[in-house]
């Protein structure tokens, strides 16, 4: 279930960034809002995730080099 969560978050994530990509050449509000909707259910789909990590692993899920990395970008988003 988690790695279907991190799939969801990966691909929201990205279709953010491309939103994001054509709002810095259009600089229209109704692209950055869409944009920025996009980018909180990639946060909480990230958000979701972590906690079926944590529920599966035990304890925080930052042992392994993807878990950091990946617990790292949630923070920073």
């Amino acid at each position: 279930m988690s790695y279907l969560l991190f799939q969801a978050a990966f691909a929201a994530y990205l279709a953010a960034a491309v939103i994001y990509t054509v709002f810095f050449f259009s600089q229209k509000a109704q692209v950055r809002n869409v944009a920025r909707i996009v980018f909180i259910v990639a946060a909480s789909l990230h958000t979701v995730n972590i906690i079926f990590r944590y529920i599966e692993a035990g304890h925080t899920p930052i042992t392994s080099i993807h878990e950091t990395i990946s617990f790292f970008a949630w923070s920073v988003s």
